[in-house]
């Protein structure tokens, strides 16, 4: 019997459904867009109930595009956005609330009323400076006090919690497993990473929420149950269940002390291996770029460290869908390769504020410097560039803090299709930049880790695996591009605290 991997891959902006074969080839994929809402005051939310029947969609139609019989599937795989996160009925199994989304900033002004709060920095000294607006300490609270009737249900012990990987496992195995993986739990900025626990120390003595809601975390390569016959016409065991990031990661064969990928999607996520010993955690914590887990196989777990720009990609898709500067992302890199600059113009990619190295959810994207010359063209441009510029500044913070002796970086993401992106990045980081043979890192992680569990592969086997497809060496523009740089900083500076100075 032939040997295939289902993926599950939940993004953002959409949902994929990944057939791989048993040299881990894509046989076939489908790929449905998810709404996402953006509302005032720095609220990001979507349908957790479409993303789950995207998710089922999306499968069946793989399997039915391959031509291949469900019985043929061995194991499943489920990566997804990180952070994202929903209430749901225990009964029903029903969400009682729209997801909110990783990007979602409505509870930025709390961030410095808890960081303050003596209560929290005696209970949780070493999270001072590690709370974000999407901290689970600060958002779910807030959001709880602006939802009555959510608090109600969940006091009463009806609700379930969990990100999107324990909500997809949940619906798929319909109820009979409630879990997480100890990568996506670590993003949640709310655990003991050493322990591998949750921190109920902050969750329920600070935050008051019951640890009845937290679902138990697990390996990444592990036994997640079996997906419900109704979804897609057998039992399929779920055996791999990995964060986005993380998945990539693992994929592109960054398993060494100092190697390192970019994922470049949504987001722009640069991330590094520092190996199998957590850091210790200093009093106030680590300034915001935080050790995270990569993964759990077994009993060995990688921790990783990382730095992100939340909207990159997400910059284009909102140039083509509301400024209309183009028709299609495919056109995007002939439409800037046609002029040869920007005519002076910076974009600064803050369309939800900014992240590493600046931690500023008040800021905004901006374009400047224009002029009477500026073309449309130049406005593509400018905003393709700003992907390497924000990336190069979060490799910056990521060396001022930890000692990194990267020689490379592996990119993946749709974005990393860009030649203008690799080799500005190349410029910029001033080391090679490798696009590998497929750029989707992200779902074949999730099967490479199910497959593990599954016996059938290993660690070793996935490193021989990453093909180079194009490497990016710095080249005569690298000067230029350092200058540029320079230049956009100052952009970034004027975008800086926007929110807070016209409030």
């Amino acid at each position: 019997m032939k040997r295939y991997v289902l993926v599950i891959d939940e993004g953002t902006t959409g949902v994929r459904a990944i057939l791989f074969d048993s040299g881990f080839e894509i046989v076939s994929q489908h790929y449905e867009k998810l709404n996402v809402h953006y509302e005032k005051g720095g609220i990001v939310e979507e349908s957790a109930a479409e993303i789950f029947d995207k998710a089922v969609f999306c499968g069946r139609n793989a399997i039915k595009e391959a031509g291949i019989a469900p019985d043929e599937i061995d194991c499943l795989g489920v990566t997804v956005q990180r952070v994202t996160w929903v209430f749901w009925d225990q009964e029903t199994g029903e969400p009682v609330c729209d997801a909110v989304v990783w990007q979602d900033t409505r509870a930025r002004d709390m961030v410095p009323v808890v960081r303050e709060d003596p209560d929290f920095r005696r209970i949780c000294p070493y999270f001072v400076n590690e709370l974000r607006a999407t901290s689970i300490c600060v958002s779910i609270p807030l959001y709880l006090k602006n939802h009555p009737d959510v608090k109600a249900q969940l006091d009463a012990g009806k609700l379930l919690f969990g990100t999107m990987e324990t909500w997809l496992v949940w619906k798929l195995t319909k109820g009979k497993v409630f879990a997480t993986d100890l990568s996506n739990a670590s993003t949640l900025g709310a655990m003991d990473e050493k322990a591998q626990k949750w921190d109920m120390n902050m969750l329920g003595n600070y935050a008051g929420l019951p640890e009845s809601i937290f679902a138990e975390p697990k390996a990444c390569a592990d036994d997640y149950g079996m997906t419900d016959a109704e979804f897609f016409g057998v039992e399929i065991p779920i055996t791999g269940v990995v964060a986005d990031q993380q998945s990539a990661l693992f994929s592109q064969g960054c398993h060494e002390i100092s190697t390192g990928k970019c994922t470049n999607g949504t987001g722009s996520f640069l991330t590094v291996n520092i190996g199998q010993s957590y850091p210790e955690r200093p009093e106030g914590g680590h300034q915001g770029i935080v050790p995270r887990v990569a993964w759990k196989i077994g009993d060995t777990t990688d921790y990783m460290v990382e730095a992100l720009c939340p909207t990159t990609g997400a910059v284009l898709e909102w140039a083509k869908d509301k400024l209309k500067l183009f028709d299609d992302i495919k056109e995007v890199d002939a439409l800037a390769s046609s002029v040869d600059d920007t005519d002076g113009v910076y974009f600064v990619p803050a369309l939800t504020g900014l992240y590493s190295p600046y931690t500023d959810p008040t800021a905004r994207a901006s374009y400047i410097g224009i002029s009477g010359s500026t073309r449309r063209e130049h406005f593509i441009r400018a905003t393709i560039e700003s992907v390497a510029f924000a990336v190069c500044g979060a490799f910056e913070a990521l060396q001022r803090k930890f000692a990194l002796d990267l020689k490379e970086v592996m990119i993946s993401g749709g974005v990393s299709k860009s030649d203008i992106v690799a080799q500005n990045m190349a410029n910029l980081l001033n080391m090679n930049v490798v696009r590998p043979k497929s750029v989707e890192a992200t779902a074949l992680g999730a099967a490479q880790l199910a497959a593990i569990y599954r016996g059938w592969l290993t660690k070793d086997d996935v490193r021989a695996m990453v093909q180079k497809h194009k490497v990016f060496v710095p080249n005569d523009q690298q000067q230029k591009y350092m200058d540029n740089y320079k230049i956009w900083l100052k952009a970034v500076d004027r975008s800086s605290h926007w929110l807070d100075s016209v409030l």
